[in-house]
C-alpha cells in the first residue's frame, strides 16, 4: 500500500498515530485532546512532542544577541581601509566618529605629525557627524596647529555609489548566510571580503571629547543645511567657512569658531562606565550561552571565547588611541626639485601636442 502510494521506507500504523500526535502538538493541541485522538491513556504521548523547523527557528530568534556596530573609514592617501567594530557599551554618538579618526590619524602619521590639509567626507547624520561637538573638535586640531587647514564634507542624502559604500556592500555580500558566531570570525570575514584588506580592530575603551564639547558655555547652531566647512586659523582665531554646495559658482560663508574650539584645550578623559543598555544585553547574553551550546549553535571552545569576551567588555581599560594633544604641527611638503631644462622643453611640447586640434573631414579617392 505505501509503496503504492509513492512513499519509500518502513511505516506502519503507529507511524500515522505518531505523526498525527506530533503535528497535533504542533499546532497547539492541549495534551488531553491529543490523547483521546491517538488513544492513549498515559503520559506516553508526551514523548511525540517535536518542535517544528519554524518552532526552532523562533526559539532561535529569542535567545540574545550582542550587535557589534561597524564604522567604516576609506584613507585615500595611502588607500587604506578602516574597519572599527565597538559594542553596545558605548553610545552611538560622535565619541566614535572622533575616537575612529584618531585612530587612522596615528596610524597614518609619520612621528606623530601629519601634513597641512586635512580632507574629510563624512556621511549626514547629526548623531554620528554633522553636530557641534565634532566641529569644535575639528576646529581644536587648527587652533592646536595639528592641520593648517580642515575641509569637511557631507554626503547628500541617499548616497549609495561612494567607494565606503562599496566596501561596506562587499563586506554584507561576502558575510551573508555564513555562520559568524564569534567576533574573530566576523573580522577575518571582513578582512576576506575587500582589497586592500581592511584594517579590523576593536573599540574596547575611548576618549569622552564628546563631554568636553557639552561642558562648554558655547555651541554651533544653524550648520545642519550647509554641506561643505572649511576650518582655518587666522591669527589667534579659529574661523569656520561654509557653504551649501561645494559648487565653484557659490561663495564661503564664515563665523568665528574660536570659543567653540577652545572647550578641547585640555586632556580628555577616557569613558568611565559602559553604557545601562550594555550592561543588560551582556547579562542576557552570559545567561544564554548555555541555550546557545545545548541548541548546537555554538561549540565548548566558542562558549569560553564568549564568556572571555563578555569580561572585557564590562572592563573600560586605558584607551589605546592617542589624544590629539600628543600629535606634532603639521609639516610643510618639501619643495619639488626644479626641473631640468630639457625634461622641461619636453613637457612643453608634450602640452602642445595635446592642445593640438583634430581635422576630419572627406576626400575623394585616387584613381
Amino acid at each position: 500500500m505505501c509503496s503504492g502510494a509513492g512513499f519509500h521506507g518502513n511505516f506502519s500504523n503507529h507511524s500515522g498515530k505518531r505523526t498525527c500526535a506530533t503535528n497535533l502538538f504542533q499546532s497547539g493541541i492541549e495534551e488531553q485532546l491529543v490523547m483521546s485522538r491517538t488513544g492513549h491513556r498515559s503520559t506516553a504521548v508526551r514523548n511525540y512532542k517535536r518542535p517544528s523547523q519554524e518552532q526552532l527557528s523562533a526559539g532561535d530568534a529569542a535567545l540574545t544577541r550582542i550587535h557589534h556596530h561597524v564604522t567604516g573609514v576609506l584613507e585615500h592617501g595611502q588607500r587604506k581601509p578602516y574597519l572599527f567594530t565597538w559594542t553596545d557599551k558605548f553610545s552611538c554618538d560622535t565619541n566614535i566618529t572622533i575616537n575612529c579618526l584618531l585612530k587612522v590619524l596615528e596610524d597614518v602619521s609619520n612621528d606623530m605629525s601629519l601634513p597641512p590639509t586635512l580632507y574629510i567626507q563624512a556621511d549626514n547624520s547629526a548623531k554620528d557627524n554633522k553636530n557641534f561637538i565634532l566641529m569644535g573638535f575639528l576646529a581644536s586640531l587648527v587652533q592646536q596647529n595639528i592641520f593648517k587647514k580642515i575641509k569637511l564634507s557631507f554626503l547628500m542624502v541617499g548616497h549609495t555609489h561612494e567607494d565606503v559604500d562599496q566596501m561596506f556592500s562587499r563586506v554584507s555580500v561576502h558575510i551573508a548566510r555564513k555562520s559568524v558566531p564569534t567576533l574573530p570570525i566576523l573580522q577575518d570575514l571582513a578582512r576576506e571580503a575587500y582589497h586592500p584588506m581592511p584594517n579590523v580592530q576593536h573599540l574596547e575603551n575611548i576618549w569622552d571629547y564628546r563631554q568636553m564639547g557639552i561642558s562648554s558655555k558655547v555651541q554651533l547652531v544653524g550648520h545642519s543645511s550647509p554641506h561643505q566647512f572649511k576650518f582655518v586659523k587666522e591669527g589667534d582665531k579659529v574661523l569656520m567657512h561654509f557653504k551649501e554646495w561645494p559648487l565653484k559658482s557659490t561663495t564661503y560663508q564664515g563665523v568665528d569658531v574660536t570659543s567653540l574650539a577652545a572647550a578641547y584645550g585640555n586632556e580628555p578623559q577616557p569613558i568611565q562606565q559602559i553604557t545601562e543598555k550594555g550592561r543588560k544585553v551582556f547579562e542576557a547574553m552570559e545567561g544564554d550561552l548555555k541555550k546557545w551550546q545545548d541548541g548546537g549553535k555554538m561549540t565548548e571552545e566558542q562558549i569560553k571565547w564568549w564568556k572571555d569576551h563578555l569580561q572585557r567588555e564590562r572592563e573600560l581599560p586605558f584607551p589605546s588611541v592617542k589624544r590629539a594633544s600628543q600629535f606634532q604641527p603639521f609639516r610643510c611638503p618639501e619643495e619639488a626639485p626644479e626641473v631640468a631644462v630639457p625634461a622641461m622643453q619636453a613637457l612643453h611640447d608634450h602640452i602642445r601636442n595635446l592642445k593640438k586640434k583634430s581635422t576630419v573631414k572627406v576626400v575623394h579617392r585616387r584613381a
